[in-house]
């Protein structure tokens, strides 16, 4: 059984029904509930699971005390971000085992997750559909990106709250936990304070040619020249050339790109002028993703930190549409059948052909025939195996 498979599953049977009771607005929401805590219990019972445990586990378990890391800083802890040691040192400090860790860790996830989703007005279980087929890395096997990504969430909920210091303080902890951060942190700062374009629907028009044309013409070089040129660190400019090596020119997900950027072309309409600056700002994330397309192992990186807010946002614009033309809006919905079905087969194939085996179920549940050693030293092994002989396999450019 592949765990991270499980909320796919789970969250596609139920959106197919709830996209056939649209006007039943308190059962999707009931359905909601018990969905949304069923998805939560299956990755909180995750128990040393996922290829990167075999770089977490032992940094966990010898992680200094926060006293130590304050006056001599993490001899185990090179190369991570400062927010994470803290976290990691705080909390096995007053006791919690590695599982209680990954729990808290979750905690933190799906609590942002569900106060972003609170702005989304009907059919929030394809929302949480759609997150689980998107992020389904984020859910089981990023930690300390788990933990930024939240942070950025709230910060942006409460900018559009008006809570701009509470804003401030989000984003700015957020770049404690993953470089990758700084990126969105940087971009959202310009977006939503300093005066830029003014919204308009013939930018998803832009964006199609955009990413179109990148598929024939690279942006690698220009795009490396402004990474070695940006005032950050060697080890953040080494990580972002690393996920930029990697490439793709043809992806299945490009039709359901192309497919989003005509429905919102069709739909949106920005009538809330006090969001005006949230608009740009999905814009600009948009922007993102046109631009890196064929590099998709950075833009997986990057956009963990916006899927959510776009996933509101496109479900927000496609509903309230008065438009009776529907044809696209139900082109897209089984695209995105479509994509999870692909992605799902997929990851069910790289398992089922994979020497590691790293994907297979391994929850709290399984303490109940092996003991914690025995779980740790054998999907630890499995961990190296995968970095050893497949990782690297995978990404080959």
């Amino acid at each position: 059984m592949i765990l991270i498979l499980i909320p796919i599953i789970i969250t596609a049977f139920f959106s197919v029904i709830e996209l056939n009771i649209p006007n039943q607005k308190r059962l999707q929401n009931q359905l909601y509930q018990i969905v949304f805590y069923t998805v939560f219990f299956i990755v909180g019972i995750k128990y040393y699971y996922g290829p990167d445990i075999h770089l977490y586990v032992p940094l966990y378990e010898n992680i200094e005390s926060p006293l130590y890391i304050w006056k001599n800083g993490s001899s185990v802890g090179k190369g991570i971000e400062i927010g994470y040691l803290y976290y990691c040192s705080i909390l096995k400090w007053i006791g919690c085992n590695f599982w209680l860790f990954t729990f808290s860790i979750t905690c933190i996830y799906f609590y942002a997750i569900y106060q972003c989703f609170k702005h989304i007005e009907k059919y929030k279980i394809t929302a949480l559909f759609a997150l689980t087929v998107f992020e389904s890395n984020i859910l089981f096997f990023e930690f300390r990106q788990a933990i930024a990504v939240s942070l950025f969430i709230l910060g942006i909920l409460a900018f559009l709250e008006k809570k701009y210091i509470k804003y401030l303080f989000y984003v700015a902890i957020s770049i404690f936990f993953h470089k990758s951060a700084i990126f969105v942190v940087v971009l959202s700062f310009i977006i939503l304070f300093v005066p830029t374009i003014k919204y308009s629907r013939n930018y998803y028009l832009s964006l199609c040619l955009i990413i179109i044309s990148g598929i024939f013409v690279s942006f690698g070089d220009i795009l490396t020249l402004l990474t070695v040129s940006l005032p950050i660190p060697l080890s953040t400019v080494n990580s972002i050339l690393h996920h930029l090596d990697v490439e793709n020119n043809f992806q299945t997900i490009l039709i359901l790109y192309c497919t989003t950027f005509v429905c919102l072309y069709q739909y949106s309409i920005n009538t809330d002028n006090s969001k005006k600056r949230f608009y740009i700002l999905i814009l600009s994330f948009f922007l993102i993703i046109a631009i890196f397309y064929k590099y998709w192992f950075f833009l997986n990186r990057v956009r963990s930190f916006f899927s959510p807010l776009i996933i509101v946002f496109i479900i927000n614009e496609l509903s309230k549409t008065k438009l009776k033309l529907i044809f696209i809006k139900q082109t897209l919905v089984i695209l995105l059948f479509c994509f999870a079905f692909i992605y799902t087969r997929g990851l069910y194939l790289i398992e089922t052909n994979s020497k590691s085996k790293v994907l297979a179920a391994t929850t709290l549940f399984s303490r109940i025939n092996k003991t914690e050693e025995e779980i740790k030293k054998t999907n630890i092994d499995k961990a190296v195996l995968y970095f050893k002989k497949e990782y690297l396999k995978n990404h080959k450019r």
